[in-house]
């Protein structure tokens, strides 16, 4: 090949690859920073659940890190679908959970960390959108 056509190659294939690139880009959904949590979104958060006396009933802000999970599909109990759905990335809350959307009158006797939690206990949950997934 000719040094010329060898250059204009390169160009092309330059060009090529950044409107590719663009291209990519362009076709997912957008900023993630600028979504809010739907069903079906993969989300990663850090929670802390309390119990009303004030003791820590299971916390993501320890040594195990962010928890993940696909939000509006049962992976967790309903009031945490519902406390992150339309939340954003950054965004922090605090919400008041019934029984009837936490763990009811099973209540948790020997959860992940070995924390129980009393049955028709109203918890509070204090979460943290870290990250969307699509």
């Amino acid at each position: 090949m000719k040094k010329s056509t060898t250059v204009i190659v390169i160009i092309l294939a330059l060009l090529f690859g950044a409107f590719a690139t663009y291209y990519v880009y362009m076709s997912r959904s957008g900023d993630p920073s600028t979504w809010n949590v739907r069903a079906g979104d993969q989300v990663y958060v850090h929670f802390t659940w309390t119990l009303p006396d004030g003791t820590v009933a299971d916390t993501s802000r320890d040594e195990k890190g962010p928890y993940g999970f696909t939000s509006g599909v049962g992976m967790v109990v309903p009031g945490f679908d519902e406390a992150v759905v339309g939340m954003k990335i950054g965004e922090r809350k605090s919400v008041k959970v019934p029984p009837q959307k936490a763990f009811d009158s099973q209540g948790v006797s020997n959860g992940r960390n070995g924390y129980a939690v009393p049955p028709n206990t109203t918890l509070t949950l204090d979460v943290e959108v870290l990250n969307i997934e699509r």
